[in-house]
């Protein structure tokens, strides 16, 4: 679900790889890691191209065992998981390398939901070299809802940023991090390269 628009690799040296691999599967398979030093572009269109994304959409999607919230005993707390079902989100990147996301989705007991509009705003940072959210605020335009549900929300939020430390292709360590406000996020940085696979 997630694109990066450009990727600059520049690497120095011999490089070893079996060429057959390349022909019959396009996968670079190096014999050693390649060392090389990286820029990752990513802009705004594709950071909600990814939030857009079902996949995502079901991560921040939460279910609270426990209700308590204003909503929940106006509703009636009937024994019914409370939950928040998000049907939509979309990012714009700020300054301070910030990122504002907009959700909208639906919240209540069992089946019975009311529509939700949600915004929440985050910082964009580098830890351990990988791109990290954090600092998530959560407001609701007036809407009540519970405190666990906020802090499942925020913490579901926050644990998007794990998913590229999955690839074992490329190992990245990120040094630097721009945001330019409505445009794009730029990291550069380190890789160890293990392989490259071509989608054509």
């Amino acid at each position: 679900d997630f694109i990066v628009d450009k990727l600059t690799i520049s690497t120095e040296g011999a490089l070893n790889f079996d060429s057959g691999l390349v022909f019959n599967q396009k996968l670079l398979q190096f014999t050693s890691p390649a060392t090389a030093q990286v820029t990752a572009q990513i802009s705004e269109e594709s950071l909600n191209k990814f939030l857009k994304a079902p996949s995502t959409l079901e991560r921040l999607s939460v279910t609270a065992g426990k209700t308590g919230s204003l909503i929940a005993n106006l509703l009636g707390n009937n024994g019914g998981n409370f939950g928040l079902t998000v049907d939509s989100a979309e990012g714009k990147l700020q300054r301070n390398n910030k990122i504002h996301i907009a959700a909208t989705g639906k919240v209540g007991v069992s089946q019975l939901t009311i529509p939700l509009k949600a915004e929440v705003e985050s910082k964009l940072f580098l830890q351990d070299g990988w791109v990290q959210v954090g600092e998530t605020k959560l407001m609701t335009s007036g809407q009540e809802i519970s405190p666990q549900l906020s802090e499942m929300l925020v913490k579901k939020i926050n644990n998007l940023s794990n998913l590229g430390h999955r690839s074992d292709d490329i190992h990245f360590a990120f040094t630097d991090i721009k945001v330019q406000a409505g445009k794009q996020l730029v990291v550069t940085g380190t890789a160890q390269i293990n392989r490259l696979r071509f989608g054509r």
